[in-house]
């Protein structure tokens, strides 16, 4: 030991002998706060949520909502995802990122004749290194956003996990008449539901509330005539997703509305979840607890 070494030593002891067991405990060092971020950029909109002294050692969940709801990733409005889920995911030390992709939100209003499927999953992967390239990261997405999330993760992969929320196309029909599709397509290129017909294709009433459906209205948008089509598509067939290809961890809610997909072979890995008393819309209801709970409970595995 060095002079220097030696006399520091030996301040520490004189101070620990001078205060004996009323020493105050040494100062922790101070929590990180968390930062948020929101991307302008062409063509989605998207919001970090992070924490700076984590962030070489931190995974990213990113949030994709459904036909007609917006994530809210511009900073200014409501989000379908809500803050107690938020919060949730990142009081596990995992980052967040809302994004709302073209024909969403704030994002970009292409030609709703255009804007399908395909072309989201590939803004969501663009979205995916533009905003949190510094991450892993784990999709999350609702309904249309779940698939999309899905083909993203089969398409190009760079996650580490997927879930999808409501994943209705393994359901073996619409649960929406035929000339009920037929004049929603008649409206144009972006297309809007009615309350009337959210009400009964998005909720299971005895889990629904007014507060639940007066959210719903304030996320409402129109969408895509497109990327309607190829939700009513993947109804019947679903193969187009290609979710052989995923070699992720894969997890799947389905709720009162949904089919119940049985994973084939190929594809076994999925783990499922069934929530019989909620609707499709399960984050809007009076009770989505239980939905929250296990989808943290599978995103502890990406905590580091």
């Amino acid at each position: 030991m060095n002079k220097r070494s030696l006399y520091l030593s030996s301040l520490v002891s004189l101070s620990l002998a001078a205060c004996g067991h009323d020493c105050p405990p040494p100062t922790p060092p101070p929590v990180p706060e968390w930062r948020t971020e929101v991307f302008d950029t062409f063509p989605y909109r998207a919001r970090l949520t992070w924490r700076p002294a984590l962030k070489s050692d931190q995974n990213a969940v990113v949030f994709v909502c459904g036909l007609g709801y917006r994530c809210g990733a511009d900073g200014a409005g409501v989000s379908y995802y809500s803050d107690d889920l938020l919060k949730r995911v990142q009081d596990l030390g995992l980052a967040t990122v809302l994004v709302d992709l073209s024909g969403s939100g704030a994002a970009n209003r292409d030609d709703g004749d255009r804007v399908g499927l395909d072309q989201r999953a590939a803004e969501l992967y663009q979205a995916r290194w533009e905003v949190a390239g510094q991450f892993g990261a784990i999709y999350v997405g609702h309904s249309i956003g779940a698939a999309t999330a899905l083909r993203a993760a089969a398409k190009f992969g760079g996650v580490r996990g997927v879930a999808g929320l409501g994943f209705a196309p393994f359901s073996k029909q619409p649960n929406v008449p035929e000339k009920v599709i037929m004049a929603l397509s008649d409206q144009g290129p972006y297309i809007q539901f009615s309350p009337a017909l959210r009400k009964a294709f998005f909720f299971h009433d005895p889990a629904t509330d007014a507060a639940g459906y007066a959210k719903d209205l304030a996320l409402s948008d129109p969408f895509p005539r497109k990327l309607f089509s190829d939700a009513l598509a993947l109804f019947q067939d679903a193969s187009p997703l290609e979710l052989g290809k995923i070699r992720v961890p894969v997890y799947l809610q389905q709720y009162q509305q949904d089919g119940v997909y049985q994973p084939t072979q190929a594809w076994s890995y999925a783990k499922t979840d069934l929530f019989q008393d909620l609707g499709h819309s399960a984050e809007l209801h009076k009770d989505p607890g239980p939905s929250r709970t296990a989808l943290v409970s599978w995103l502890k595995q990406f905590v580091r």
